[in-house]
């Protein structure tokens, strides 16, 4: 194998055309490379419920329809690298469920379940 080769296949693109027939949709993503959260540190854990109940309070405001990722960053002042984690705990937990996967920027709308909307009241 020549040099020019082992680096073709080391970085080119011959993975992308043999897995695009088979990607899928991005109404079918689901990411599974989120960290588990019931693993984290006590003060990590800590800071993600204190931004849980600000984030929550807003998501109260939309219960049905559910609100956007970027507008819940902009309304609730809580930057994204942030915010991110906080939703995959809500969600984990079981007190927010994504209900649209649409956008492609990853813009998700996200709302309160049942148990999300008691808690927060």
């Amino acid at each position: 194998m020549t040099a020019i080769s082992r680096f073709q296949e080391q970085f080119g693109l011959g993975w992308k055309q043999e897995t695009s027939s088979t990607s899928p949709q991005r109404s079918d993503y689901q990411p599974d490379d989120q960290p588990s959260t019931s693993n984290l540190p006590p003060g990590l854990q800590d800071a993600i419920l204190a931004y849980s109940s600000k984030v929550m309070s807003v998501m109260k405001s939309a219960p049905q329809t559910g609100v956007r990722v970027f507008d819940l960053a902009e309304q609730s002042s809580i930057r994204m690298e942030t915010l991110l984690p906080v939703m995959h705990y809500l969600t984990e937990k079981g007190f927010a469920e994504r209900v649209a996967v649409d956008d492609k920027v990853g813009n998700d709308t996200y709302r309160l379940t049942p148990l999300g909307q008691q808690l927060s009241s």
